[in-house]
């Protein structure tokens, strides 16, 4: 896991762009306080590197040059298997290190490389005969790539935005819809960045840049839905693909470990992480006065036969450490675990260097039961000609009569109703549910700055199905690209710590993806398949527990005198920057404000006071 860097000159090299990629490497340290490395390749291009090593720790330096000298590669991540592919690819290989099977590839099958390659990845390939640039990032956005093309037609890409910026060649312009987007779902879209003359490659696309001009095509795209499987069969199949996935991530030449908490996703990784190699080290997290979870996981390691290391996180003032993940996350990024997330990230970066988790789980089989429940009620709020008192009404009898579990069931249709009103599509309600405030409160809120935000949630990018389906594939594209990956790269490597995701192993999440809605959510269960699969192998407390959320206590947090005075100083000021795009009441007039808006509010006027930008005053194209 590392940063990479780069910039490419259409016209040739000039005498500052070394010294520029050098800055560049700097600003990515945090990402890879192992080793720096800067390459120049004939007169047009400079790679740049940091790195952390975890696989081939001799021979594995970058930026990698291949042995003939036409391709140089920069890389960021883990390609899972790549022995096997390394067999597979002939090349006249000097190491041992995933990197090189990149150029390998390269050199095979050019720009189709990517189609076949599994893992975590965000790389760069420089042709130095072609005079050309292809990178490429994986499929659900792990690992980070930004670049920008300069008004004279230069490309420069890194891992994290403060690394372009650090180049000197661009002046950031404020980008509308990403402020709208970050206010409604507290995180900026993943396929466009907080400003306008900052690019994303999306996950699951590759770029080529030639002769000043970029083009970017999709490689990858959901697989199509499969039907006429059983939950035995599905169960069955999904155990498999999962072992082995795990199996490959544990592939390293540094220790590996994994976080371990009360939950269904973490407790089935490092289960199988426990066949597989008994001597594994198992955190998990106590944070002084919550409601800990390492007393369930201690006697799931128990279980595994796995070391068991229990960290705590005592005390710490949440305004500090908010302080310190805004400069971490380069943009407004106000999701409320981002902040123990990091702490855990910290703590856990002074014992290992690689730790395996539990993410992408919940995304690919419906683990979001509060939200995606209330999903398979929609057709029913029809039924009820959206008439929430009249719900409410037959819930209050229901319960009168004692039929508990259907009076809550109501009571809960009856809350989610709104969110269904106008909706022509299932992932239009989640989109809803998934938003901190309206679209028309949005529109009050920026409409005196001249920002006009486009016309409520973007569309989709994949390729219709199912309702319910589509509502799945729509938190995977978005709020799993964009909020929890995000998170998770961003806090792990601002301490030098690579997260690996084995859910999010290409052929099992394609299998995944594939599995109809009804194999993983009902109204009375989550996870179906899951639960199928491995269900046999849990402690009954880990199957039986309640989903626990991971974030923080917002609305505690905004009550006391350090959050108080943050909004005094950051919100209610008049010279803060915010009040040029948003207008903002008075605490004394805040009580329409909900505090998942609030907070985004504070995390916005922040981020806003850390940066220098341009504001430009009509929204870039749709994402």
């Amino acid at each position: 896991m590392c940063g990479i860097a780069g910039i490419v000159h259409s016209r040739g090299l000039d005498g500052s762009t070394k010294s520029r990629v050098s800055r560049m490497v700097d600003a990515l340290r945090h990402r890879g306080p192992d080793g720096l490395g800067i390459l120049e390749i004939g007169s047009h291009a400079v790679l740049g590197h940091a790195r952390l090593a975890i696989v081939d720790l001799a021979g594995g330096a970058q930026p990698m040059r291949s042995r003939n000298g036409r391709h140089a590669v920069t890389f960021n991540g883990e390609i899972y298997g790549y022995r096997e592919l390394r067999a597979a690819t002939e090349y006249p290989y000097a190491t041992d290190s995933d990197t090189e099977v990149l150029l390998a590839m390269y050199a095979n099958a050019g720009s189709k490389m990517a189609r076949g390659l599994p893992g975590m990845f965000a790389f760069a390939i420089w042709d130095d005969q072609e005079k050309s640039l292809f990178c490429a990032r994986d499929r659900f956005g792990e690992k980070p790539f930004y670049y920008t093309l300069t008004p004279g037609g230069d490309f420069v890409f890194a891992s994290e935005i403060k690394s372009i910026l650090a180049s000197g060649l661009l002046h950031p312009v404020l980008d509308a819809e990403s402020v709208a987007h970050f206010l409604q779902k507290s995180y900026v879209h993943p396929h466009r960045s907080i400003y306008s003359n900052v690019s994303v490659l999306p996950p699951g696309h590759c770029l080529i840049y030639r002769d000043g001009k970029v083009s970017v095509e999709k490689y990858w795209g959901f697989p199509r839905l499969r039907g006429g499987i059983s939950l035995e069969e599905a169960g069955e199949e999904l155990g498999r693909l999962l072992r082995a996935a795990v199996a490959k991530q544990l592939v390293a030449d540094v220790p590996i470990s994994g976080f371990l908490s009360s939950g269904l996703d973490s407790t089935t990784i490092m289960a199988i992480a426990a066949e597989n190699n008994p001597d594994l080290t198992a955190f998990s997290f106590d944070f002084e006065g919550a409601d800990s979870e390492a007393d369930i996981a201690e006697r799931s390691a128990k279980r595994y036969g796995l070391n068991f290391q229990r960290l705590r996180i005592g005390d710490f003032d949440p305004v500090e450490i908010l302080h310190k993940t805004i400069s971490i996350y380069d943009e407004p990024f106000a999701d409320s675990s981002s902040i123990p997330t990091y702490l855990i990230s910290q703590a856990a970066a002074e014992y290992t260097k690689v730790a395996l988790t539990g993410d992408g789980g919940d995304e690919l089989l419906g683990g979001y039961d509060f939200q995606y429940r209330a999903l398979l009620r929609i057709d029913e709020s029809k039924a009820w000609g959206g008439n929430r008192a009249l719900v409410y009404l037959a819930a209050k009898i229901l319960w009168k009569l004692r039929f508990r579990a259907a009076s809550m069931g109501l009571s809960e249709l009856g809350d989610r109703m709104p969110f269904f009103w106008g909706c022509e599509e299932r992932w239009q309600a989640l989109a809803g549910m998934r938003a901190t405030c309206s679209f028309n409160g949005l529109q009050r809120l920026l409409g005196p700055s001249g920002l006009y935000p486009g016309a409520g949630h973007p569309d989709p990018s994949f390729e219709r199905q199912r309702p319910m389906e589509d509502a799945l594939f729509y938190d995977t594209e978005t709020y799993m690209a964009g909020q929890i990956l995000v998170k998770i790269d961003r806090a792990s490597m601002a301490n030098g710590l690579e997260l690996r995701a084995p859910f999010l192993d290409v052929e099992f999440a394609e299998f995944a993806l594939s599995l109809p809605a009804n194999l993983k959510i009902s109204r009375t269960s989550s996870k179906i398949v899951l639960r199928q699969a491995f269900e046999a192998v849990w402690n009954e407390e880990v199957a039986t527990n309640y989903k626990r959320g991971f974030g923080s206590p917002i609305e505690k947090w905004l009550r006391t005198p350090g959050f108080r005075s943050l909004i005094e100083d950051y919100l209610v000021r008049p010279n803060r920057k915010i009040h040029e795009i948003v207008r903002y009441a008075p605490p004394s007039n805040s009580g329409n404000y909900p505090a998942p808006l609030t907070y985004n509010l504070l995390v916005l006027s922040l981020w806003m006071e850390q940066n220098s930008f341009s504001f430009s005053r009509t929204a870039a194209c749709s994402c």
